[in-house]
């Protein structure tokens, strides 16, 4: 890839985890289930899909192995993020602070890990 097509991805990354995290906070500040669920599939699910896939190909441009323990813990901490989001809106009832914490924290967790590559 050219390097100036770099900026480019990094910027579908980005807006990749705005969306996903707008489609999240949609998810658990609505009160409608069908609102919930469209939420979570028409904008969480392509938000997740534009930021792995942003991350998956800056790693690559970047060239830094794809099983760095950041990059694999990112990976999972985006990963469960999208299943408490998905799982969420499965079911009535499930909405709860519980539930939004538990996304706040695997989403924060994810952009940390992706953004300051402590390890």
């Amino acid at each position: 890839m050219p390097f100036e097509a770099y900026p480019l991805v990094q910027y579908a990354q980005y807006l990749g985890v705005l969306i996903f995290a707008g489609g999240a906070l949609a998810t658990v500040a609505a009160s409608d289930l069908k609102i919930r669920q469209r939420a979570a599939y028409f904008a969480a699910a392509p938000g997740f899909l534009m930021a792995w896939g942003g991350g998956h190909i800056a790693t690559d441009y970047l060239e830094h192995e794809l099983f760095d323990i950041w990059h694999v813990l990112a990976f999972l901490s985006l990963v469960a993020s999208m299943n408490i989001v998905h799982w969420s809106v499965a079911k009535e009832g499930r909405k709860s602070g519980v539930v939004s914490v538990s996304i706040a924290l695997t989403l924060c967790a994810a952009v940390v890990l992706a953004t300051f590559k402590p390890f």
